[in-house]
């Protein structure tokens, strides 16, 4: 038998549904359950500590938002993206993230651009100190401050409805044993440079930027699967 893998039980919160569903894909987020690993049902109620009924709600939810799927006979499964898949994500993540740069500096108050740049500062400290899942949390939180502060509620929900696929994707990238030794560095100057032309009220350049960024995120990942495919 292979490795079993436990998850702590959950806390009776107002919903338990949520509970679940947070707990499960924060699980496959960060690597805790794989692409392609089964997702075994009497297992997960134990771990959990919930009805059958409560966690095929949550795998529905999850399957919904793209992160498992749910095969006939076989059951529920981590996706497991292909080259497609990724190219058509981050152009899609490209093209909206660009417009949230762009309406967040259009928008912005010296408040919003002060919290924006707290942001950042925890990206550099977690890439400094070399943390990985700090610096995966800390570019979401940047980023999800820049689509949330962009004044246009249709953006929200079209990069809500994305990013659990788009957080599953780049952790994978970060934690990925043949990623550049220097990726995590230009992408610090990237959003660098970003914040820049965004201080200095560019939304022309702060778009340009931050869909730099995207672009070289998206060529990343989509070579080191090819390198895994070709092993």
């Amino acid at each position: 038998m292979g490795e079993i893998k436990v998850l702590n039980p959950i806390p009776r919160l107002s919903s338990l549904k949520e509970a679940v569903i947070k707990t499960i894909r924060d699980a496959i987020i960060t690597g805790h359950f794989k692409p392609g690993e089964k997702l075994i049902e009497k297992r997960l109620t134990e771990d959990l500590g919930v009805s059958r009924t409560i966690l095929r709600e949550a795998i529905s939810h999850l399957s919904a938002e793209g992160i498992v799927k749910v095969v006939p006979n076989k059951g529920p499964i981590v996706r497991n993206f292909e080259e497609t898949d990724i190219y058509n994500l981050y152009q899609i993540r490209m093209a909206l993230l660009g417009l949230s740069a762009r309406q967040f500096t259009q928008n912005m108050t010296e408040k919003s651009l002060l919290k924006l740049e707290k942001k950042l500062e925890k990206i550099k400290l977690a890439h400094k100190n070399l943390d990985d899942e700090k610096f995966i949390k800390s570019k979401n939180d940047f980023y999800q401050y820049l689509v949330d502060e962009s004044g246009n509620d249709d953006l929200i929900l079209l990069l809500r409805s994305l990013e659990s696929q788009l957080s599953m994707m780049r952790s994978l990238g970060i934690k990925h044993p043949k990623r550049s030794s220097t990726r995590s560095k230009i992408s610090v100057e990237n959003l660098q440079a970003t914040y820049n032309m965004i201080q200095a009220r560019n939304y022309a350049e702060a778009e340009r930027m931050i869909r730099a960024e995207t672009l070289q995120a998206q060529k990343e990942i989509i070579n080191l699967l090819r390198e895994q495919k070709e092993k």
